[in-house]
């Protein structure tokens, strides 16, 4: 279930805001849970943390960017969201890794963009896809986010896994079909890798968070390291301005 509270100190828009996101998410048929509040100790001293946060720069108590930094040392991996009519506070709020700032006038044609920009991350960075792998005379279901990367060896695969690595019959680009749209990309013809485990990127190797280094192909170098960024900047951390 996606968990999601917006602050802001005006009761008819915070209203508007709740009713175009329950709107949105209605249309994913994503199970979700909304509370709203009215400024910002109260969501500070609630007994659970959201996975999206729809902020007001200017609050009663202390600032949105005040609220946002607090929120950020408490639950790194949120999304925080601006919604304000300080345009000038755009450039202050970067340094708080917001997905959007959304000016409030705007709040019609920028609020949906920025769901879905939202929903799309936490689809990726989920485990709820399941990939089967066939091992001799069974089926091996393993979750994409403990996959740490796939070897092509000969006729077989090796699936290295955080629990293992299990041995299966297929082909390196079948799976690189399957699990294109989960961050896994070519390193070399015979190694796909999870993103998610990437330590540390050169331009001619990366190394996983298993400490095994792997290098980077030619063939594959440059598509390698735009999927990477491409990760970082929708997983990890995103503005538009």
């Amino acid at each position: 279930m996606i968990r999601i509270a917006i602050c802001d100190d005006d009761p008819l828009f915070m209203d508007m805001v709740k009713v175009k996101t329950c709107d949105y998410f209605k249309t994913t048929e994503q199970e979700f849970e909304l509370s709203c509040y009215s400024s910002g100790k109260p969501l500070l001293f609630a007994d659970k943390e959201y996975h999206l946060y729809l902020l007001d720069i200017v609050l009663p108590d202390f600032s949105g960017l005040e609220l946002a930094d607090l929120i950020r040392t408490r639950n790194p991996r949120c999304t925080i969201i601006f919604i304000s009519n300080m345009h000038n506070a755009v450039y202050d709020s970067i340094r708080y890794a917001p997905l959007r700032f959304i000016r409030k006038e705007n709040l019609d044609t920028e609020l949906p963009e920025a769901l879905e920009a939202f929903f799309q991350r936490y689809k990726k960075s989920t485990d709820t896809l399941i990939v089967s792998f066939k091992e001799k005379d069974s089926e091996i279901l393993l979750p994409v986010s403990k996959i740490l990367y796939i070897n092509s060896v000969g006729h077989y695969l090796e699936v290295h896994s955080v629990d293992g690595i299990h041995k299966s019959r297929g082909k390196i680009s079948e799976y690189e079909r399957i699990l294109s749209d989960s961050w896994f990309c070519r390193a070399s013809h015979g190694q796909l890798l999870n993103l998610r485990f990437i330590s540390y990127l050169s331009g001619d190797f990366v190394i996983l968070s298993n400490g095994l280094q792997v290098s980077l192909t030619r063939t594959y170098r440059n598509s390698f390291i735009s999927s990477y960024m491409k990760y970082q900047r929708t997983v990890i951390h995103a503005i538009s301005i």
